[in-house]
Parts: C-alpha cells; sequence; structure tokens
C-alpha cells in the first residue's frame, strides 16, 4: 500500500505493477457505488407514496445500472487515455496492462470516499425522512441537508486529489512524463471525475 503515500517512489522501484489490487479497487468502488444507490431507492420508497420499483423508475433504470457500470467504464477508459498519452509523450515507451494496473491502484481512494458516502447514506437514510429524489448519489444532492452535502463533496474532492498523487507518480515514472505534463494531464482528469460527480448529484 506504500503507492497511497509515496505514489513516485512506489512505481519508480517497481518493475511489475500489481494488477489484482487494483481490480479489487475498481470492483468494490462500483459495487459499494451500487449499493448506495439501493439504500437510496429503499429510503424513497419508505414514503409510501412509492413502492420499490416506482422508486426505481423515478431514478432511472440506466442511472441505476451506471452506478455499478461506470467504476469499470472509467477505469478503462481511464488506462487507454494514459496509454495514449504516454506512448505519445513519454521517453519510453510501457504497455497497455500495466497502465491500466496503474489507473486500477488509483481506485483505492475512490473506494474509500464510496465506503464513507454508503455508511453516511445509510445513517441519514434512517434518521431523516424519506424524499424523492432523481440521482443515486442522494448525499451530495443535498436530500440529507446543506451540511452533509458539503462535507460529503470535500471527502470527495480529497480521495480525488488522492487518487491524482497515484495517478501523478504512475505516469510520470512508467513512461518517463516531465513532472509539469504529468500533473497537468492528471489533474484534468481528476477534473473530470468531480465534475462528473457533480452531474450526477444535478440530476
Amino acid at each position: 500500500m506504500w503507492f497511497l503515500i509515496d505514489s513516485h517512489t512506489y512505481f519508480e522501484e517497481r518493475s511489475e505493477i500489481p494488477f489484482f489490487e487494483g481490480l479489487v479497487a475498481v470492483f468494490m468502488n462500483g459495487g459499494i457505488t451500487f449499493l448506495t444507490t439501493i439504500v437510496t431507492i429503499v429510503w424513497m420508497s419508505r414514503t409510501g407514496r412509492e413502492t420499490l420499483l416506482t422508486a426505481l423508475d423515478t431514478i432511472g433504470f440506466a442511472l441505476f445500472v451506471y452506478a455499478f457500470l461506470s467504476s469499470f467504464v472509467t477505469w478503462f477508459i481511464m488506462g487507454t487515455f494514459f496509454y495514449l498519452f504516454i506512448f505519445w509523450e513519454a521517453e519510453s515507451k510501457v504497455e497497455f496492462f500495466p497502465t491500466v494496473s496503474m489507473v486500477g491502484l488509483g481506485f483505492v481512494p475512490l473506494m474509500f470516499g464510496s465506503i464513507i458516502e454508503l455508511v453516511a447514506t445509510i445513517y441519514y437514510a434512517l434518521t431523516v425522512p424519506p424524499a424523492s429524489v432523481t440521482t443515486t448519489h442522494a448525499l451530495i444532492a443535498g436530500a440529507f441537508g446543506v451540511i452533509p452535502m458539503i462535507a460529503m463533496m470535500g471527502i470527495h474532492m480529497f480521495v480525488i486529489l488522492w487518487a491524482c498523487h497515484i495517478w501523478n507518480g504512475g505516469v510520470h515514472q512508467l513512461g518517463g512524463v516531465s513532472p509539469r505534463k504529468s500533473t497537468i494531464v492528471v489533474l484534468s482528469i481528476g477534473s473530470i471525475l468531480l465534475f462528473e460527480l457533480i452531474i450526477l448529484a444535478s440530476l
């Protein structure tokens, strides 16, 4: 787990990037987000005016499925993007599989954020009167209040920056990309992830 603290040294000293740890983080992140969506639907159905099916229909089946698949889609897209970026900019070429493995490791802090959101959603779902929402992220949508929303968005921003730290070290060390260029491209990806959360919260 040293990559969580000093990603540059970690990737510099390793000849192989572990794949399984990243795969588990991606799967767990998607599964936990999916559980958060289920908790939200159950919470909505407690209004008495909606059943589980009508609550699911309110959120939308596509968004419901996306809650689980988004981690895998994001992982593949980011892996492809970083691979092409390193191929174009790097002094040394890196294969696709190590790049995807590196991206997967960045999902570990994202998984931490998803766990916190799940626990908080369960807590507020048990203590706050049910209402109807159209997002899979009721917490950051403000359904449980402004303060929990701001706190959770702050946590998501922190874990995204933490993931960017891991990806930055990977892009810089794996391909020999300059620190400036790797930082710019990684922070751009982090901004997209944050923007995605904002869109989901505003649905």
